[in-house]
């Protein structure tokens, strides 16, 4: 919508063991929430790459960001930034938070911070499949 786009602009093969289903929908959520808040006419970057043991996937957006006093919050259920909650984007505060907990059911790990030229990004990592 307005222009928005998501580009895979980087990629690796890499191999995860767990549940198809929550993945999805923790990547969904975090890709849905960069959309929501992207500028108008701007991508959504999706990076997945390898980092030691560890697949990392990061979604950065071109929007507001957030204040630094809220990074951590946003993935609390129910939680929406100060500018979030005057907007009308729709949206109840469950998306980041039902990303985390999927991502942390499967030992890994997500975070936020703004990026230095503007925008917001998510880092998600997960361990990947050990080879016997």
């Amino acid at each position: 919508p307005r222009g928005r786009k998501v580009a895979l602009t980087e990629r690796a093969h890499l191999q995860l063991v767990g549940s198809h289903v929550a993945l999805y929908s923790a990547f969904e959520n975090v890709i849905r929430n960069a959309l929501a808040y992207t500028a108008d006419g701007s991508t959504v970057s999706v990076r997945l790459l390898r980092e030691g043991d560890s697949a990392q996937v990061i979604v950065r957006d071109h929007g507001p960001g957030v204040a630094a006093d809220e990074l951590a919050r946003i993935f609390e259920p129910f939680y929406r930034t100060d500018s979030a909650r005057t907007r009308s984007s729709g949206g109840t505060g469950l998306g980041l938070a039902i990303a985390q907990r999927a991502i942390k059911r499967h030992r890994g790990t997500i975070t936020a911070r703004n990026a230095e030229d503007g925008g917001l990004e998510v880092t998600i990592k997960l361990p990947l499949k050990t080879t016997r």
